[in-house]
């Protein structure tokens, strides 16, 4: 509970004390001024006495407790039961222990980060027109005109006839440069994507064909942490990634809720193949180990790939099986007949690998038909369509320099792994500390999800370098997906990736759709291009280096394809200025680093007898006051101080506490002892104040 924005903790705890301490002097003052007007005028002696104690300050608590107790019990019979003087004394030897056991609240308090102001604001924090203009732009190659860029919206397609293609049945075409394009979009819409590195192709085959280039594809470096940049929020994590779009520019201690966006997530599961390759020191190569027993099922990833990937690595084991010698077994491993064709390298490393085979010319072909048989499960399992257009598993392992007995050494381990892609509609919470680390939590939103896709050929290109001879050039289509609410719809939407080839620039319209269907082919990259790439070489070595791996688990490949796909989303993703335009503006709320004080309300209980006995104390007061009996206690005080009560209370005998004694007032007031026959006048029921107030009246 956030108690103040602005005040410390010091000077809130100040605060608290001062208040404490007026209490503690005040309630017992405004109590003594109660007991001093509920004295009643005909009492036993002790009654007198006890009030004379609390007036002097003299053994008054002990002397107290055992009045009350004795009333309480009936154990003296007053003539007059003094039920208001019972009650405010019990009030007066409470409050103060109220007042210690007030100490307890201040347990309550801590530091704690406060919310800022807070601000409206928009994907990308595109303010206005202009703002959007220069965004989109500096997201083109250098020097682009937006009028020259083509921009392609598509709103329903259909298979063509006699054609695999599929055609787009409604456009709506413009340029970069013309907003009216994009107007009515949603923040659940793909087009709201924007590729980077955009800008106009001429192609060598046919210059006058309306097309664009752009880039897809990672960084050379992986991303290792969460980060909001360009409206764009992107999650790396041990399973995957997770991209958000429609994002403020988010200052480290600043935060936003999106109550309803696109979110591209990416899943990835990887499972060991208990293979392992190991070359000793001083050995030229190495060999593979094949572990027999149970003990080499890892996995790492979600649950609906644990059962997909078991069986495909089962499948691989038994195609393995054979590349071993059966006589070599020892401590449950087998070692591989031949030497190993794993990449090793002292170097950490994450890389792809592939399977071993009894021609050279076979290389990858055996591979390829078991993780077609690996997607083809996986499809069935989260309910695709049967397709044959991109694999969504591949074969990785990771390697570098291995601890042997004191020795340095190489390692291997080889593993398959799988993934797939997600469209979902979500709600997003996204924080950014003081450090600038985005933290980012979603939560996905019942949906209908529509796919539009427009297939972009050349029916007059001329390929391969032989002219006259007519072919069909394919480039990256066109695609959309549209997610809209639905209440009984379901919450995620899992999407057929299409087959890539990582290259320099694309060739296509650019659509965002394009990124979210090829990213599962970046990653598994089949034709190994991150790999073995040297464009690519960094993204490929671990922080530990030519230090001795002491983990080779399943868990940091995964979290590796998940750093790659980061480094795919900002190398390759933006949003559209122009779309930022169209959204509704959400609340950004910031802290600056700024404590405020806050409280831990279980402990307001320790504030609550004093807060409680305060209160019933000015009450009565007030009470008192309204009846006109709380002014003049004064003269009840020095009736009472020192010995003076007693100067009038002869007896020939020794007085016992039960002795009763009356107030008279002469020239000055006197205690009487009331013995058998004594004429008491006035009412002998009116308390001590009011007696001396109706003898103080002229006439009396």
């Amino acid at each position: 509970m956030i108690i103040s924005h602005t005040i410390t903790l010091g000077q809130l705890t100040f605060i608290l004390r001062v208040a404490v301490q007026i209490l503690s002097y005040g309630g017992p003052f405004l109590i003594g001024v109660i007991i001093l007007g509920s004295v009643p005028r005909l009492a036993p002696i002790d009654t007198h006495d006890i009030v004379n104690r609390v007036v002097g300050a003299s053994s008054a608590t002990r002397r107290t407790g055992k009045w009350i107790v004795s009333r309480i019990r009936r154990n003296t019979a007053d003539p007059i039961p003094p039920t208001n003087l019972i009650l405010v004394l019990f009030l007066s030897i409470t409050y103060t222990a109220f007042v210690s056991l007030s100490d307890i609240g201040f347990l309550g308090l801590y530091a704690c980060p406060v919310p800022g102001p807070t601000t409206s604001d928009l994907p990308a924090s595109i303010a206005s027109d202009d703002a959007a203009r220069s965004f989109v732009s500096a997201h083109m190659v250098n020097g682009t005109e937006l009028a020259m860029v083509s921009a392609w919206r598509c709103d329903a397609s259909a298979p063509t006839p006699g054609s695999s293609l599929t055609n787009c049945t409604s456009w709506r075409n413009s340029t970069y440069a013309d907003p009216a394009l994009f107007d009515g979009i949603n923040s659940t819409d793909s087009d709201v994507l924007l590729l980077r590195q955009l800008r106009y192709a001429v192609l060598q085959e046919d210059p006058d064909y309306n097309i664009n280039s752009f880039y897809l594809g990672p960084d050379t470096q992986r991303l290792l942490t969460s980060t909001v940049f360009d409206g764009i929020a992107v999650n790396p994590h041990v399973t995957g990634v997770q991209i958000v779009a429609g994002v403020p520019r988010l200052s480290p201690s600043q935060n936003v809720t999106i109550p309803q966006t696109l979110a591209i997530e990416l899943e990835v599961g990887c499972m060991s193949l208990g293979v392992s390759s190991v070359q000793q020191v001083g050995h030229l190569s190495g060999y593979d180990f094949f572990t027999v027993d149970d003990t080499w099922q890892k996995y790492t990833g979600p649950d609906y790939l644990h059962d997909v990937l078991l069986q495909s690595a089962i499948a691989t084991r038994t195609y393995l099986r054979p590349f071993f010698n059966e006589s070599t077994l020892s401590n449950g491993l087998l070692r591989s007949i031949n030497i190993t064709t794993a990449p090793l390298s002292p170097a950490a490393k994450i890389t792809q690998h592939y399977l071993p085979t009894q021609n050279s010319t076979d290389l990858g072909v055996i591979d390829a038909s078991l993780l077609s048989n690996c997607t083809a499960a996986l499809q069935a399992q989260i309910g695709l369509a049967p397709s044959s257009n991109a694999s969504m598993c591949g074969y990785f392992g990771i390697g570098g320099t291995l601890a042997l007995q004191g020795a340095a050494g190489l390692g291997f381990t080889r593993m398959i792994c799988a993934s797939a892609t997600q469209v979902n509609m979500v709600s997003s919470i996204i924080a950014v500390s003081s450090t600038n680390r985005a933290n980012i939590s979603l939560t996905r939103l019942p949906s209908t999800l529509h796919y539009v896709r427009a297939d972009f050929v050349d029916d007059a290109s001329l390929v391969g370098g032989l002219t006259g001879i007519e072919a069909t050039l394919a480039f990256l289509p066109y695609e959309r997906y549209t997610l809209s609410s639905s209440p009984s719809g379901p919450s995620t939407h899992f999407i057929s990736p299409r087959p890539f080839s990582i290259l320099p620039s694309q060739v296509g319209p650019g659509s965002g759709g394009s990124l979210i269907s090829t990213l599962s082919s970046i990653l598994l990259d089949p034709t190994h291009t991150l790999t073995t790439s040297t464009d690519y070489a960094a993204l490929k070595l671990l922080p530990a280096g030519f230090t001795p791996l002491s983990n080779f688990s399943t868990s940091l490949v995964t979290e590796w394809l998940g750093q790659v796909g980061g480094s795919v989303a900002t190398a390759s993703l933006t949003y559209n200025g122009w779309a930022a335009r169209q959204m509704q503006p959400v609340l950004v709320t910031s802290s600056d680093g700024v404590l405020g004080a806050c409280y831990k309300p279980f402990y307001a209980f320790g504030f609550l007898p004093l807060v409680l006995a305060a209160a019933l104390v000015v009450a009565w007061t007030v009470l008192r006051l309204l009846r006109g009996s709380l002014f003049g206690s004064q003269a009840v005080k020095e009736a009472y101080g020192g010995l003076a009560p007693y100067t009038g209370a002869v007896s020939s005998e020794p007085l016992s506490k039960e002795t009763l004694l009356v107030w008279e007032q002469g020239s000055q007031p006197w205690l009487q002892v009331v013995g058998k026959g004594y004429p008491i006048t006035g009412e002998p029921s009116d308390t001590t104040l009011q007696y001396f107030e109706a003898h103080s009246k002229p006439g009396s």
